[in-house]
């Protein structure tokens, strides 16, 4: 299994567990996708066109194809965050913020009373104070979650789900630093 395989898996189980068994499918058209664009010349725009199309017979809209451009497209950045000096000081800092804004942002999608509304909006002032944190003490981290986010959200996906998806993606890869490098890598 190549890195862009596991990874593909990995992003599937993390912010599309419906689209698991997709994934080796994903996977070799993207890589196939990315031989084509190699001996043609083209890569990014060629890319994220083959990418998406790989169930447009069938007319289904898959999500994961969609977080792979995303990625592809926050791809110089994520290098350069995991490759940092300061990455250890991310991996102990950031991480947990990163886990309670996800948490957060999950609960306010579901919420179902009242009562939970109002949870919600006390959590906020320190959930936006997390939010400030991050953006003042670790600027590149947020760049990173804000270009998958934007990314997403341009591509139709509601702003509230990309921004979930862009923090689990961002966590995915700080946690797995090594293979994550590798796999962005890959995909210059």
């Amino acid at each position: 299994m190549t890195v862009i395989h596991e990874w593909t898996l990995k992003l599937a189980e993390t912010v599309a567990p419906d689209e698991v068994y997709l994934a080796p499918s994903i996977a070799a058209s993207y890589i196939a996708s990315r031989y084509a664009d190699e001996t043609s010349g083209d890569s990014t725009q060629a890319n994220s066109q083959s990418l998406n199309s790989t169930c447009e017979p069938c007319s289904i809209h898959l999500f994961l194809p969609l977080v792979l451009r995303s990625i592809e497209q926050a791809s110089n950045q994520l290098v350069d965050m995991l490759s940092s000096p300061t990455m250890h000081d991310i991996v102990t800092n950031v991480i947990p913020l990163a886990t309670l804004l996800i948490q957060f942002k999950e609960c306010s999608l579901h919420e179902k009373s009242h009562a939970q509304a109002q949870h919600t909006m006390n959590l906020l002032e320190s959930v936006e104070e997390l939010d400030e944190k991050l953006a003042n003490e670790y600027p590149a981290c947020k760049e990173v979650v804000e270009d998958i986010s934007n990314t997403l959200s341009n591509s139709g996906i509601p702003k509230e789900i990309s921004e979930i998806t862009a923090w689990k993606t961002f966590r995915q890869f700080v946690e797995n630093q090594k293979s994550g490098l590798e796999y962005l890598r890959k995909l210059k």
